[in-house]
């Protein structure tokens, strides 16, 4: 027992021994160089900050914050983390500091690996960008929120200035860039914006001063083009760069002939006559200046379509081509399968849209604000006359077009709706009737059995002023002129206009006058 307690203590010295032997800073990385093995740094490795792509070893300049990795394989291998320090350096163990700040990516790799393989013969090298550092630009001019802004190394204009920072006044095609070394950048955000081609924007430098001035030179593309617009001229514009930024010519576009309109001062320089194709080929892209503007003229009606809508109670609804001044209402009917069963063919509504750009009627506004008693009798006539033709909406009686009357078979015209409504067999009554509404039809029956049997007239109703609307043709006509009363008509009792003990009093006094002159006349 005393044997197995002393090897117990020594067993236990041995391992103390064993783990005070492991440095205080196992876990974490060296910056050391090991021979044959695996070197460590103490520096963290972060994640990588987003990025839109790879960086491109050509562009990207390696700065202050920036991780190095660099390898080592064949007679030596050995893994090392290199970081950029403030003043530009990195250290390389063995080698000493090496100025890397300002230098592309491509660079700073062929300046290492010819250190490294100088040294160390035999041996291959590679370097990789492990962290991208983090730094500041600052925004000034017209922006909403000018000041510093935190970046990194990857970053281009876009990242930094988006389009809702900028001022309604400000420049999106012409921003400076203003860079430590004392060069400078003109940056096209808006081209970026609207065509792409980010590749075009140079990536941020630490300290970058983004100068946003405001938009004074403009141009112009008008007519057969995508995105016909007054746009910023940039740098380096061309006749094929206007028309990139206006989404190109449309297919409807005149190849051979387009106008360009070149201003000098206040004074029209020159028209020249430009072809599509010479612009786009690039033998004829002549570079752009402020005013100049381009109209790209177009094949007119290309590609019409003309169709009309067929909608209610026929077998197949729906939109239906139409060629115009050849197709009629009835091969539109035809074409659908024509009726359902309850199809009220007898009142076919043709709806037709009235035409864009109609001039307005000066007439017609000036009797609009005119109350009836100011109207003469013609006034009053012109101005039904004129709201009539405000509603071209039109009743088509199938019956008369079934048997053979083409003229009543109305060409149609794009856009027009046709509607079938559904039988109803009632009568509607309204105005001044004890139970206005719906009443079944009873064919053969005259006007006054569907008063009736609304509950008969008010005391305020006009009994010789009642109306009636024929659904059929949609006129309205004296109810004592109509002989029978079909289906869907609508029948109207007014009211009995109101006449004072006055107005009654000064009529009897004009007819009385009247009467006077007469026999005055008379006995002379």
């Amino acid at each position: 027992m005393r044997r197995l307690g002393s090897a117990c203590i020594a067993l236990g010295a041995l391992l103390a021994l064993a783990f005070a032997a492991v440095p205080a800073s196992a876990g974490t990385l060296d910056p050391r160089w090991v021979d044959g093995g695996l070197e460590s740094s103490s520096l963290p490795v972060p994640r990588p900050p987003a990025q839109a792509g790879p960086a491109d070893p050509a562009q990207y300049r390696v700065g202050p914050g920036d991780a190095l990795t660099l390898w080592m394989w064949g007679p030596i291998a050995r893994t090392t983390t290199l970081e950029v320090g403030p003043d530009g350096l990195v250290f390389l163990p063995d080698l000493g500091a090496v100025r890397v700040a300002g230098l592309t990516l491509a660079e700073t790799r062929r300046l290492l690996v010819d250190r490294v393989t100088a040294h160390y013969r035999g041996v291959e090298v590679a370097v990789q960008l492990q962290q991208v550092r983090t730094f500041l630009v600052y925004l000034g001019g017209l922006v909403r929120q000018p000041g510093p802004v935190v970046t990194n190394g990857l970053s281009r204009l876009p990242d930094v200035l988006a389009d809702s920072l900028l001022e309604p006044t400000a420049s999106r095609r012409n921003i400076l860039v203003r860079h430590l070394d004392g060069t400078q950048s003109v940056c096209d955000l808006g081209r970026f914006f609207t065509i792409g081609g980010l590749d075009r924007l140079p990536l941020l430098r630490d300290g970058d001063v983004i100068e946003v001035p405001p938009a004074t030179r403009f141009v112009g593309v008008w007519g057969a083009v995508g995105r016909p617009r007054r746009l910023e001229l940039g740098p380096r514009d061309s006749l094929s760069t206007l028309l990139q930024l206006a989404a190109g010519p449309l297919p409807s576009a005149l190849r051979d002939r387009a106008l360009l309109l070149r201003w000098r001062g206040d004074t029209r320089s020159d028209s020249v006559w430009v072809s599509l194709d010479e612009i786009e080929s690039g033998r004829w892209d002549t570079p752009l200046a402020d005013g100049d503007n381009l109209y790209v003229f177009g094949v007119p009606e290309y590609r019409p379509l003309h169709q009309v809508s067929l909608v209610g109670q026929v077998m197949l609804a729906g939109n239906y081509p139409v060629r115009l001044g050849a197709t009629r209402l009835s091969e539109v009917i035809r074409a659908a399968g024509g009726f359902r069963p309850n199809a009220d063919s007898a009142a076919i509504l043709l709806i037709r849209k009235r035409p864009d750009g109609e001039p307005s009627d000066s007439e017609f506004e000036r009797l609009a604000r005119l109350s009836r008693e100011q109207m003469t009798m013609s006034e009053y006539e012109s101005f039904r006359t004129r709201l009539a033709a405000l509603v071209p909406n039109f009743r088509v009686d199938w019956r008369m077009i079934a048997e053979g009357h083409v003229a009543l078979d109305p060409l149609l015209q794009s856009g027009d709706i046709i509607r079938v409504e559904r039988v109803t067999n009632m009568v509607r009554v309204d105005g001044q009737v004890r139970r206005p509404g719906l009443v079944e039809l009873s064919p053969g029956a005259p006007w006054t059995y569907y008063v009736r049997n609304a509950g008969g007239f008010t005391a305020r109703a006009a009994h010789s002023q009642v109306r009636i609307t024929r659904s059929a043709s949609g006129q309205t006509a004296l109810a004592r002129n109509v002989d029978a009363v079909a289906s869907g008509d609508f029948v109207w009792v007014p009211e009995r206009p109101d006449i004072s003990t006055w107005q009654q009093l000064k009529d009897v006094l004009t007819i009385s006058a009247a009467f006077a002159t007469i026999l005055i006349a008379i006995r002379r």
